[in-house]
């Protein structure tokens, strides 16, 4: 097995275009001893869809939690509302574990501190994906913008400690 790294500035990744993609997938394949590619994409990446339709098989991990499954069934929704819904055919979702993030506003150790937050961040999450343009892509810029518009919004109306707006 080998491992290329990714590109290190994200707006070089952004530059690459679906067709620069699907060439250096087909050359790997076509000029090399590889059988198999296993790719780590997120919707940065221009033309994702068109990427993943020619997948065989597309392995999707997520986390057995509120947010985290709203996010899924967006992306979801998003595939068929774009006509990528056979996508669908060909994934397989992966639970894994809770990230540190998580552990952070997951319920745990501080229990009702913890469930309020949790409370607090679908709350600010449902707003977010409200603001979501769901028939196309949401780039990580645009959704960091979104998310930046709505923390502000919510902290008009409320009280939010700076470290929650992370």
């Amino acid at each position: 097995m080998d491992y290329i790294p990714a590109i290190r500035n994200e707006q070089d990744f952004r530059n690459v275009d679906r067709e620069e993609w699907l060439r250096l997938v087909e050359a790997i394949l076509e000029k090399s001893i590889y059988e198999i590619l296993l790719l780590d994409l997120g919707d940065s990446i221009n033309g994702l869809y068109q990427i993943l339709e020619n997948c065989g098989r597309i392995y999707t991990p997520y986390i057995d939690e509120g947010i985290a499954k709203a996010k899924l069934d967006q992306y979801e929704k998003s595939l068929r509302i774009s006509g990528h819904g056979e996508i669908l055919s060909r994934t397989v979702k992966k639970r894994i574990g809770r990230t540190k993030m998580q552990e952070r506003y997951l319920p745990g150790k501080r229990g009702r501190l913890r469930k309020m937050n949790e409370r607090r961040a679908e709350l600010i999450y449902g707003q977010v994906l409200q603001r979501m343009d769901m028939t196309r892509e949401t780039g990580d810029e645009e959704l960091q913008e979104l998310i930046r518009m709505t923390l502000e919004e919510v902290s008009e109306k409320e009280y939010l400690p700076l470290n929650e707006k992370d």
